[in-house]
């Protein structure tokens, strides 16, 4: 556990020299956070129903997202998939650690710092302009654990795009598609409740929904009963085992015969 924890703090200290780029990051996704705000705001005024939220949640659900951006990885990290592109990952699997851990470790690191340096801007904004809703304060362990289970998801689901550089010779395909699927099937373009039945039950029973649209709706106070905190949070685990074994499988297949490109 030693090793895993100073991989995480060391990749902590690595993103917390990039302070113009967090500070530019909070920047940015307040800008676009007010814009999708204001967007719902007005859906509200013709549909105040819309979505089974009132316009308090809609207009915090938007915020809560774009802190969340950074932290659980919707745009994608493709380091990784750089190195299998470079073949400098060989020197990574000659290393004594195990790959999947590192990188998951990396990310926790990142995220750590992802979540104060680039969510308080949003969260401050939306809370002066528009004044946002939170969960009662006993549900605070249920949705801190529910943001990690959304960050552990994120990072699953990145190391398997990453993967995907074993197969493919260029993966910015790949990661761009991975990025528009993540987009939209998370929740982060539009809440996923807004979208029509039976297409939001579908959707929720994807991975993606995991990274964001479960972890915003504990933020907010939709699941307040304990059963209902419980369900969403063993659908989160769940994809988390599911995703780090499917990984685990991955890795096990890509390294079997390595095959760096030009020889």
């Amino acid at each position: 556990m030693r090793l895993w924890w100073e991989i995480a703090r060391r990749a902590f200290a690595r993103q917390s020299t990039y302070r113009l780029a967090a500070v530019a990051g909070m920047f940015t996704n307040t800008f676009f956070g007010f814009i999708r705000a204001y967007v719902l705001v007005e859906v509200h005024r013709h549909r105040p129903d819309a979505g089974h939220f009132d316009v308090h949640q809609a207009v915090t659900f938007v915020f809560v997202t774009q802190a969340l951006i950074g932290a659980v990885g919707t745009f994608g990290s493709f380091e990784l998939a750089e190195r299998v592109r470079t073949g400098m990952v060989a020197i990574d699997l000659y290393r004594p650690v195990d790959l999947q851990a590192y990188e998951m470790s990396v990310g926790a690191g990142r995220a750590a710092y992802q979540i104060p340096a680039r969510a308080a801007g949003p969260v401050l904004a939306g809370s002066l302009a528009f004044g946002l809703v939170a969960a009662p304060w006993r549900l605070a362990p249920a949705v801190a654990l529910s943001v990690v289970l959304a960050v552990a998801t994120g990072m699953a689901l990145g190391f398997l795009v990453n993967l995907s550089a074993f197969w493919v010779l260029d993966y910015a395909g790949i990661g761009a598609f991975t990025i528009l699927i993540g987009t939209l099937l998370s929740g982060l373009a539009l809440p996923l409740n807004y979208f029509p039945h039976p297409y939001d039950t579908v959707i929720r029973a994807l991975p993606w929904a995991a990274t964001m649209q479960l972890p915003v709706e504990m933020v907010i106070g939709v699941h307040r009963g304990a059963a209902d905190v419980v369900r969403v949070l063993a659908t989160q685990a769940a994809w988390v085992a599911a995703l780090v074994l499917a990984g685990r499988a991955v890795l096990t297949r890509a390294t079997r015969k390595l095959v760096i490109q030009g020889g």
